[in-house]
């Protein structure tokens, strides 16, 4: 009996271990799941960010959908080339060519280091992201330094020609270089001539007095009273807001007509520096856009300047005796001052700033490029930002298309905005 009794212990405690074989295999098995699983969150998490910024930088890049698809693809192989699963990824970059929309996905199979005691491989991971630009509120800010004097009539009538389309024209532009358009543009049309130095005038009895030997002069007191030019600087308070405000742009320039200068250089830097105190547009700021009302989300600042001659240093001698002349609070005597001003993000955005220069091939009557040490343009070529748009005569003819590649060639300039 007591062989018996010990045989059913026996037999029991075998039985008990089976169980508890069977208990800590399924326990590890759920244990094996948790961890793989809490992997493959973590893994998805990683891939998602990955497509997350690959699309985002597509999408905040320039050129054309083609291209930034290309380099997309390229980005996001590259990223996943480390990855321990890259034999089993599958990841594709596609583009919605009326949207503009770049997106990214991604497809992998997660093996599990536990999961296969219970008979489970690993998990299938899938994910996706989208980005399209953030169009609504992309503005471009343009002041225009327009030399007015006696020679410049045909750059006058370039911006007349011009205006009324400007921004349909300048639009279409970017589109078919592949660059995002813009929801806002605005324009600020400064004409300039000379605040002192010689000038030229019609006399009462129709005779043309071009210059005077001694520099700068008052008008005669039986033409006018004023001094130097007439109108040496004109400019509206604030931009017009194209498309709405066209009539008005053209309407600022049409009554234009070229006269005054004669001694060659002119207050091309006043001009400049008024530009520089334009009202700009800042990021965050309301604006009105021809679908409605919206908030700058990205601005681009432009100041262009088209003449064929020097510019009068600051300081110079004969603009200051002009009693019109801008007091030193508002426009520098120097170049330090002009340069501090440029580089103020108070005084014009520095995110996305760019001064494009227009003037002649060779050496203008005046005998002083702007490529020469002694011209007063020269200094503003080493401020960055600067670049010579081309010559004055394509700068006129090709205004929107030349304006266009400028803008180009700023680094990435349009914010994007993640989508499902």
């Amino acid at each position: 009996m007591l062989n018996a009794r010990n045989r059913l212990h026996l037999d029991e405690s075998g039985t008990f271990l089976v169980i508890f074989a069977l208990l800590l295999a399924i326990i590890a098995g759920f244990a094996g799941f948790a961890i793989d699983y809490s992997n493959a969150v973590n893994q998805r998490q990683k891939f998602q960010s990955i497509a997350d910024g690959v699309v985002l930088d597509a999408a905040s890049s320039q050129g054309s959908l083609s291209h930034r698809i290309s380099v997309a693809q390229v980005a996001l192989n590259a990223a996943l080339a480390n990855e321990p699963q890259a034999r089993s990824i599958q990841a594709t970059v596609t583009g919605d060519p009326t949207s503009g929309k770049v997106q990214a996905s991604i497809a992998v199979h997660v093996k599990g280091y536990l999961t296969p005691i219970v008979g489970i491989d690993g998990f299938d991971i899938a994910v996706k992201a989208g980005a399209s630009s953030q169009s609504s509120g992309r503005t471009l800010d343009v002041a225009m330094c327009i030399d007015a004097t006696g020679s410049m009539q045909f750059i006058i009538d370039g911006v007349v020609n011009n205006a009324l389309g400007f921004y349909d024209n300048l639009n279409a532009s970017f589109a078919a270089k592949g660059l995002p358009t813009f929801d806002l543009i605005r324009v600020r049309p400064i004409i300039f001539r000379d605040f002192g130095g010689n000038y030229r005038y019609n006399a009462a009895n129709g005779w043309v007095v071009d210059k005077f030997p001694n520099g700068w002069q008052a008008r005669p007191p039986f033409i006018y009273t004023n001094y130097g030019d007439d109108e040496p600087l004109r400019a509206p308070a604030g931009f017009f807001n194209l498309p709405a405000d066209s009539n008005p742009f053209d309407g600022f320039v049409q009554p234009e007509v070229a006269n005054g200068g004669g001694d060659y250089t002119e207050s091309g830097l006043e001009c400049l520096n008024e530009a520089m105190n334009s009202p700009w547009l800042r990021v965050g700021d309301p604006i009105t856009t021809p679908a409605g009302a919206a908030t700058a989300s990205s601005v681009i600042s432009v100041i262009g300047i088209w003449t064929d001659e020097n510019a009068h240093p600051p300081s110079w001698p004969l603009s200051l005796a002009n009693p019109n002349y801008p007091p030193a609070n508002v426009m520098p005597r120097d170049f330090a001052g002009l340069t501090a001003k440029w580089n103020d993000p108070n005084v014009i955005p520095q995110e996305h700033k760019l001064l494009v220069h227009f003037y002649p091939n060779g050496v203008p009557p005046s005998g002083v490029a702007p490529t020469d040490p002694s011209s007063g343009w020269y200094p503003i070529r080493s401020w960055n930002g600067y670049m010579r748009g081309g010559t004055l005569t394509d700068g006129v003819s090709n205004m929107i298309d030349r304006i266009a590649d400028a803008v180009a060639t700023l680094p990435s300039n349009n914010s994007a905005r993640l989508t499902n």
